[in-house]
């Protein structure tokens, strides 16, 4: 329901959800109920709900020992700071998300992140922190996509192409114009040329 765009029924079903997972006693699955509304409040504009419910995630996901859906907590949570305009509220959790990610090897997550905590610092008028960032994210998305069959490769660019539009845009508006090249080359020709081999 909530990929379809209503909200309201997402949250009429996680609602419940949270009152069988309270009742049969699974805190994870708690946990991650708590999780999702607070996506969806904050998909429809209410981050301070949404702010409520991931606040109410954490302690139950480290109690439980979910390391893989804290760190996901922990940057939906930066997400929201980084909307209302606390970049340094927003740093803070991505700056505790990241090394859970690379402790349960979540590398897409980790890849996010990254990117984000690079949006915080190009708004913030550090581009040179936001092109680090950046620059990690893309190595990790190529690194990825190097891992995936051929059909897949495509589709995956698609959805993964935000970051290296925002780091070539900041690169050239940098005036680094051979940097940016580099970047557009890696990011667009890797279905081309197999870079682990050159």
């Amino acid at each position: 329901y909530s990929e379809i765009g209503k909200p309201q029924k997402a949250l009429e079903y996680l609602e419940k959800a949270l009152l069988i997972f309270k009742e049969v006693g699974d805190r994870s699955g708690e946990a991650t109920t708590l999780n999702n509304i607070g996506i969806v409040y904050n998909t429809i504009g209410k981050p301070q709900k949404a702010l409520e419910f991931f606040e109410k995630a954490l302690p139950i996901l480290k109690e439980v020992g979910n390391r893989s859906v804290e760190a996901t907590t922990l940057n939906n949570i930066g997400v929201v700071y980084h909307s209302i305009g606390k970049p340094q509220n927003a740093l803070e959790y991505y700056e505790k998300a990241l090394p859970i990610m690379q402790e349960v090897g979540d590398r897409s997550l980790e890849s996010t992140t990254l990117s984000n905590i690079g949006a915080v610092y190009r708004d913030s008028n550090q581009p040179e922190k936001a092109i680090e960032h950046w620059k990690k994210s893309v190595k990790i998305t190529l690194k990825m996509r190097g891992g995936l069959k051929k059909e897949n490769r495509k589709t995956f660019l698609e959805d993964n192409r935000g970051t290296p539009i925002a780091l070539i845009d900041l690169l050239i508006d940098q005036n680094q114009p051979e940097a940016a090249w580099k970047w557009y080359n890696l990011a667009t020709t890797f279905d081309l040329a197999d870079y682990t081999r050159l």
